[in-house]
């Protein structure tokens, strides 16, 4: 069937594709504006030796602001930390970058302060030697009469963290069937190309570890909490008896973190789960190491994703701590505050006093994945890779990341919009209370706000069906706040919907409970946060300076089912004009 327009007509009508350079000097790097460009980021075209240096500038920036200690005061050319500094890595591409920057720049310091080139006058010899040698032997010529390179002592110049700069690798091999141990090649990897470093090996079951505990914090004062996951409520039965009275037999570490893991009801939330293990395992590996900075390789495209992720999850109040987190361990005392220690180069001792808190921070929250991938590849930057989750593009965090980067290749700008955009988002109060799971901050009175937009018992479900109001036994019996042995009020948003949101056949199986799935072990940091957190006159000072009162006093709630036409009434409103009224 032939059509009836114009052939000739409509092919002059179509648009001609818009070039990706206009003319020939939109290829020149925007840089130097001399030489040809090498690659484009967001609309931004860079020549191979101006490449590195933007990339490197963007990472002091985001980094140098956090040095030195609050209160203090800051200069651009003087950096001291309170303390020591931790590496997080997991031996993607991300943490790979991340550990090889900060070795050149202020470890090993075998490459030059980036410096913007001059136009049409560029000193290849000094910029492009050390991008081909990766900096390892890059020669500086700038010599005084004494063969003493220019600048030694220069502030800049000085040991910027104390003591000896470590890496942390958390394997996570334990929790998932055919994943291999890497630790070995990261290990044999740090001692190779970064042997000034000291490799801190981790493994993800430390967290239900109390070897871990005692090893970290040399506290003995230690209990085991297991969680009834299948009770509304999440109860854990120790915190009604002594630490005297309670059972001695448990599990392994192993044979506990994926008990937990296969008691989680979604895949999004063993995902989840993880994420939190490793991060607050980093925290007090680096807390116990006396190191003020904990530095993650999540580059600007993986922020954006976990942002969108976390607040699809519930995890919205806690965007500022994804950025940038400030976090001290939750111990009722800390012992030995002060340590001697000989780990500076000169062999001398020096006490290297435990700093108020960890910082972790993300130097590279400004350089997409297609700008690490370059850099690593110009500047021959081993990478191992880490292997993926099973089953991790199911997840929540696995769907977005889909979904962005499907619109980057399009858009290049959607990563850098979403970054820009939620940096300027934060709560409306400030909070108080820390989530004992996840040690990020929380808000007041999350049970209560959920107890009223969800039905999560059935004697709620009759009461909504039929009408009948919960008598007042029943109501008592189903509220979280009752149960003396709940943590329900001492967990965020996100982590309580990652233990008791449905879906899944992890907790029931054919409508029986599955026996493994009764109980599970918590982390090994739950209990000394419960510690603190378990104080009612503090949960009571805090819901007073947020301006929020209880809602179960002095008040009478009752639960029933809304018909469609009360609703329609309430909102009658907001609709159009044109609507159809009886339309269901």
């Amino acid at each position: 069937m032939s059509s009836c327009g114009n052939p000739v007509v409509e092919g002059e009508a179509l648009m001609p594709r818009r070039m990706k350079f206009g003319d020939r000097s939109a290829k020149v790097c925007i840089r130097c504006k001399s030489n040809m460009g090498n690659i484009v980021i967001r609309h931004a075209v860079y020549c191979k030796d101006c490449f590195s240096p933007s990339v490197l500038t963007k990472f002091r920036k985001a980094l140098e602001s956090t040095i030195n200690p609050p209160g203090t005061a800051s200069s651009k050319n003087q950096f001291k930390a309170e303390g020591g500094v931790l590496v997080a890595l997991s031996g993607g591409l991300g943490s790979t970058v991340l550990l090889s920057i900060l070795d050149d720049l202020y470890v090993s310091r075998t490459r030059k302060k980036p410096e913007r080139p001059k136009a049409k006058e560029k000193a290849k010899d000094s910029l492009s030697e050390p991008l081909k040698t990766n900096g390892k032997e890059a020669k500086i010529k700038d010599k005084d009469s004494n063969g003493i390179d220019k600048g030694t002592q220069h502030p800049r110049r000085g040991q910027v963290w104390q003591g000896t700069p470590g890496v942390v690798y958390v394997e996570c091999c334990g929790a998932f069937p055919n994943m291999v141990d890497r630790t070995d090649e990261l290990r044999t990897l740090i001692a190779s190309r970064y042997s000034k470093f000291e490799f801190v090996p981790r493994r993800l079951e430390d967290a239900f570890d109390p070897a871990f505990w005692r090893e970290v914090y040399e506290d003995d004062a230690h209990q085991v909490l297991h969680l009834e996951l299948a009770s509304d409520g999440l109860p854990a039965p120790e915190l009604k008896i002594s630490p005297a009275r309670s059972s001695t037999r448990s599990p392994s570490p192993a044979e506990a973190l994926r008990a937990y893991l296969s008691a989680l009801p979604t895949q999004t939330a063993v995902q989840s789960a993880v994420k939190t293990l490793m991060r607050v395992i980093a925290l007090h590996t680096a807390h116990a190491r006396r190191a003020s900075h904990l530095l993650f390789g999540t580059p600007l495209t993986s922020v954006s994703v976990s942002l969108i992720a976390g607040i699809a999850q519930g995890d919205g109040y806690a965007v500022r701590e994804e950025l940038y987190e400030e976090w001290s361990p939750p111990l009722p005392s800390d012992p030995s505050i002060m340590r001697e220690a000989s780990r500076n180069g000169g062999g001398e001792e020096q006490s290297i006093s435990r700093p108020r808190a960890v910082r972790l921070v993300r130097p590279l929250r400004d350089v997409t994945l297609k700008e690490c991938a370059l850099y690593a590849w110009w500047n021959s930057v081993e990478i191992l890779g880490h292997p993926r989750l099973a089953r991790a593009g199911q997840s929540i965090y696995g769907l977005t990341k889909d979904f962005i980067m499907g619109l980057e290749k399009d858009y290049p700008s959607t990563v850098s919009a979403i970054f820009r955009t939620l940096a300027k988002v934060e709560p409306k109060d400030q909070s108080v209370d820390w989530c004992v799971i996840c040690q990020r901050p929380m808000p007041h009175g999350i049970q209560q706000w959920k107890s009223q937009i969800s039905i999560r018992t059935p004697e709620m479900l009759a009461a909504a069906k039929t009408n009948v109001p919960l008598d007042a036994d029943v109501s008592d019996n189903v509220s979280p706040a009752s149960d003396p042995s709940s943590i329900t009020p001492y967990l965020c948003y996100a982590c309580h919907t990652t233990l008791t949101s449905r879906g899944s056949a992890a907790l029931r199986k054919n409508n029986a409970p599955a026996p493994f799935a009764a109980s599970a072990r918590l982390p090994v940091w739950v209990h000394s946060s419960l510690t603190q957190s378990r104080d009612p006159a503090g949960l009571k000072k805090a819901s007073e300076a947020n301006g929020v009162e209880d809602a179960n006093e002095d008040e009478v709630w009752r639960v029933r089912r809304v018909e469609r036409a009360e609703m329609r009434e309430g909102i009658k409103a907001f609709l159009l004009e044109h609507e159809d009224e009886e339309d269901d």
